[in-house]
């Protein structure tokens, strides 16, 4: 088979609503990888400056590791979700706050109300 037939049979799928539910959902703005400037996007993941990367159900940096469950989307370009944190060997669990405005991500802890701004990379 082709190229061109593989192309026209996935075109054909997803016009019949096969595969349309995958392919229309596209990822929250905050999914990525956040730094404190572009430069520290390259730094190494075992590093207190390592960048800050964010899935639709997780957020990793350094020895920072935590879930994200009942994400919600809480108003234009934010998100608010329950964070179960593993943070140097300790289990912490906190509320986070996620804003994204550009390229620019605010993070904020719920508990704590501590705040950090990072950049995408």
């Amino acid at each position: 088979m082709s190229i061109a037939l593989r192309i026209t049979g996935l075109s054909v799928l997803t016009t019949f609503g096969f595969f349309a539910p995958a392919l229309a959902q596209a990822a929250p703005g905050y999914v990525g990888t956040w730094a404190v400037s572009r430069a520290a996007c390259a730094n190494p993941a075992d590093k207190a400056n390592a960048p800050l990367v964010i899935t639709a159900d997780r957020l990793d940096q350094f020895e920072t590791h935590c879930n994200l469950t009942k994400m919600r989307r809480r108003f234009l370009g934010g998100w608010e979700a329950t964070a179960r944190c593993q943070v140097e060997g300790s289990i912490q669990y906190d509320t986070l706050s996620l804003k994204v405005r550009g390229p620019t991500l605010v993070a904020r802890w719920g508990k704590s109300q501590k705040s950090l701004t990072r950049v995408k990379c």
